[in-house]
């Protein structure tokens, strides 16, 4: 969906996460390393054989130190003679000793500006697998795709090594030549490529409907021109709603972040941040373009520093509704000071929270409903799809037809979601997540023709109703003794445990009518499962709900993956044959007249192969 997959970007000789800097008013760079350390590939920059052992640095960097840190200097750090037993005894994880090339490349990270071949990389078992290419890069120029496996580059084998090592292998100088051999559909293949400077960029958009979808990997220098440049072509493409993707986006510039934060919300304040002496804060900068269409925000555990920032407002303000993961709690500013040898020192200078004065350092920011990165996505396209209520705005005040949705409640802004779009097999396991971060909460309510009408906690667990309010569920005291038989000599006969009501008029049914559970007995016969025969169930309805029960079908709990079922009346009830192979799993059996009417019963289909 137009969001760049960071792994390792073989033109660095580091992975993702953690760049943060310059908070206003601060002359020098600030980045965030943090959770990685973005050295390991040439010997971090605390390591004693990477740092300079001269002593007027040594003073230098304990004098930055004793001016500048934030908070109570431990003992050691007065008493050390070396810059990496300082550090040690500092122990802030942000604090790091850069070679001048090392600050180079990490303003490279920063500004998603590069020297290789223009991919990005993961592990394989083979070797190393290409997950994307750049485009106007060399790679694509060579025709390099996605899902090519790289064996070996300039002769060294690549298998078994990992991407942080391969990288440090491919990355080079302007105008040098790399010699790769690759496999793609079973045949192997070597091309040569020329290594050089290549621009990635920060933001990509893409629409989907009327959902745009906006990543951004680094809020580096300029960025903010790239967001406003992909709002302006998404909204001509008819987008009237965003979702702004900062997984995997460890931070930037906090010049950026000010400036990103100025499509929302104006020049109002943005962050606060204190040292052990002072307490300030900034305002973001105002932007010609304003951003007043309903935002939904993707966030996981490695977006932190500028990200938090951004994220932190939009929150405080109402502006975004968040979707994901806990943040990773980069709550610091950080600033490089230079060195007079021509090396860099940086380290935390302030705390920083959000307007609102939630912390940010080590707790993070908790999302408006957590969801795996696997569901997020597909959770915030379904929420965007529908029209919606702005922030805080009720619903339940004027009473509205709202059969065949539901209503999410998340954050500060409500959501609907048609029930056509919640069942289908894609947004099953989005669904089912969403469904489980609502339990013991009133989030979620089921429209009716007169209105909302909350869903109790119980039928949340069930969950069944969610997805087909108003139907009649089938008595479980008969369903629980049924499960697949090993032969059609093994068969299982379960008699009706409750009879029918009269009702002399079968037309008069209503949705109410069927709020009662009724039972069903089950008859079921198949031949070995692994023989794909299909199973035959057959089960007492009501008569008076037969003109109703004309469609059938098996739906897999665990995916959603629906199988066909018809349906043949008989004088006791109805006879419901699945159309293809059940699996073993648990099913939902649903018998219904297509509209608002309809029966669910929960089946376990059983393996008759394995050992009881």
């Amino acid at each position: 969906m137009g969001k760049i997959k960071v792994g390792v970007l073989v033109f660095l000789l580091f992975v993702q996460l953690g760049f943060m800097a310059i908070p206003a008013g601060v002359t020098d760079v600030d980045y965030d390393l943090t959770a990685v350390d973005v050295f390991s590939a040439a010997g971090t920059g605390n390591d004693a054989g990477t740092v300079s052992a001269d002593p007027a640095i040594v003073e230098e960097v304990r004098d930055i130190i004793v001016s500048d840190y934030p908070m109570e200097i431990p003992p050691g750090v007065l008493e050390a003679t070396t810059i990496p037993d300082m550090l040690d005894a500092l122990g802030d994880p942000y604090a790091h000793y850069l070679r001048t090339a090392e600050f180079t490349d990490l303003m490279n990270v920063i500004n998603m500006s590069f020297v290789g071949i223009g991919v990005v990389l993961n592990d394989h078992s083979e070797g190393i697998a290409i997950s994307q290419v750049f485009q106007g890069g060399p790679a694509a120029e060579a025709g390099l795709r996605p899902g090519d496996i790289l064996i070996s580059a300039d002769g060294v084998d690549l298998q078994g090594k990992s991407c942080m090592e391969s990288a440090v292998l491919l990355r080079g100088e302007v105008g040098t030549q790399i010699e790769l051999c690759f496999s793609r559909d079973g045949e192997t293949l070597t091309v040569f490529l020329e290594r050089r400077a290549v621009q990635i960029p920060q933001v990509t958009g893409e629409a989907y409907d009327t959902v745009g979808v906006i990543a951004i990997s680094s809020f580096g220098m300029g960025m903010e021109k790239e967001f406003a440049e992909t709002v302006k072509v998404l909204r001509q493409q008819g987008v009237q709603s965003f979702i702004i993707d900062l997984r995997g986006n460890g931070g930037g510039l906090v010049e950026t972040a000010l400036e990103m934060l100025g499509f929302f919300i104006g020049d109002q304040l943005a962050v606060v941040w204190e040292t052990s002496k002072t307490r300030s804060s900034e305002v973001a900068v105002p932007q010609d373009l304003v951003i007043e269409e309903p935002v939904i925000v993707l966030a996981d555990g490695i977006s932190a520093s500028a990200s938090e920032i951004v994220i932190g407002a939009l929150q405080d303000y109402k502006k975004a509704t968040v979707l994901g993961r806990r943040t990773y709690g980069s709550g610091r500013f950080k600033q490089v000071f230079p060195l007079s040898n021509g090396d860099y020192f940086m380290m935390t200078i302030t705390r920083f929270f959000t307007p609102g004065e939630k912390p940010v350092d080590f707790v993070g920011l908790f999302p408006d409903l957590q969801l795996s990165d696997e569901t997020a996505m597909t959770a915030a396209m379904m929420l965007l799809r529908e029209d919606f209520s702005t922030p805080g705005e009720s619903d339940d005040a004027i009473a509205h037809d709202e059969s065949g949705y539901l209503k999410w409640q998340v954050g500060s802004r409500s959501f609907r979601i048609s029930l056509d779009e919640w069942r289908k097999e894609e947004n099953w396991s989005a669904g089912q997540e969403m469904i489980s971060q609502c339990l013991g909460s009133t989030s979620v309510s089921i429209g009716t023709a007169q209105g909302w009408q909350k869903i109790s906690d119980e039928d949340l667990f069930r969950r069944w109703p969610v997805y087909y309010p108003g139907y009649r569920f089938l008595n479980q005291t008969a369903l629980s003794g049924a499960q697949i038989a090993a032969s059609p000599q093994d068969m299982v006969n379960l008699q009706e445990t409750a009879g029918s009501r009269d009702i002399a008029n079968p037309e008069a049914v209503t949705p109410q009518d069927m709020a009662d559970p009724f039972d069903m007995a089950i008859l079921q016969e198949t031949t070995s499962l692994q023989d794909s025969q299909p199973v035959i169930i057959q089960g007492a309805v009501p008569y008076e709900l037969l003109p109703y029960m004309n469609q059938a079908e098996f739906i897999d709990v665990t995916n959603g993956h629906r199988v066909e079922a018809v349906c043949r009346f008989r004088e006791q009830g109805i006879e419901v044959i699945p159309l293809s192979y059940l699996s073993p799993s648990r099913y939902w059996l649903v018998i219904t007249n297509g509209d608002k009417i309809g029966v669910v019963g929960e089946v376990d289909v059983e393996d008759p192969h394995s050992e009881s």
